[in-house]
């Protein structure tokens, strides 16, 4: 069986440094994210999807340029400086190396939602169906929104972790609006109600989700 490329294997494992350089000990965050990164050890058949570029796609490159200052639209002691969090910028950066080999694709519903929500995201998906890896236990993805735009509410049986690479704001089961932060990490338990909105900038983050039964 063929190897997962570098530019894959770059992805994942900055991607398991940055949660585990953000992650508290003894966290649901670090619990799922450590199963997640196990099941990950058994490489599954390489896949090849025909890669996709979306309009939103354009604001990749100024989203990961923003990881290092955490963005415009915050104040300078709610910023990320430049290398206090080397795996959240070294993640960003094999993100951007891999992102050309993705089929980036909006929510079937998305017409249905409307505007500016329809035309201001993209989602990738690099572990799971449709993307670089197929499987059933593990997704891994990367959610891309236009300023201004709200992801709206869903939910989801598996349990999931994000990896937060930009200001924006999340929220669960109706409640307060929080804002992780960059770097920051989002646990949403199986089946919560969820949402994320951006600010004046765009909200860049990777999600995993353990789907084993």
């Amino acid at each position: 069986m063929k190897a997962r490329s570098a530019e894959l294997s770059a992805f994942l494992k900055t991607l398991h440094s940055g949660i585990l350089g953000s992650a508290q000990a003894g966290s649901d965050a670090l619990r799922v994210t450590e199963k997640i990164m196990q099941a990950l050890q058994t490489e599954q058949p390489p896949a090849s999807p025909e890669p996709a570029w979306l309009t939103t796609c354009e604001l990749l490159d100024d989203a990961i340029e923003n990881v290092s200052t955490g963005g415009s639209d915050v104040g300078p002691e709610q910023r990320l400086a430049p290398n206090s969090n080397s795996h959240i910028v070294e993640h960003a950066l094999a993100m951007r190396k891999l992102s050309s080999q993705l089929a980036w694709w909006n929510r079937p519903d998305a017409a249905l939602i409307g505007e500016p929500f329809a035309s201001g995201h993209a989602n990738a998906t690099v572990i799971g169906k449709g993307g670089l890896e197929e499987r059933d236990d593990v997704w891994v993805g990367i959610s891309l929104l236009a300023p201004g735009v709200k992801y709206p509410v869903h939910q989801h049986p598996p349990e999931e972790v994000y990896l937060v690479l930009s200001q924006g704001h999340w929220q669960k089961n109706g409640g307060d609006w929080f804002e992780p932060g960059t770097g920051g990490l989002v646990h949403n338990p199986p089946g919560i109600l969820h949402a994320m909105r951006s600010g004046s900038t765009p909200l860049l983050a990777t999600w995993c989700l353990w789907n084993a039964q």
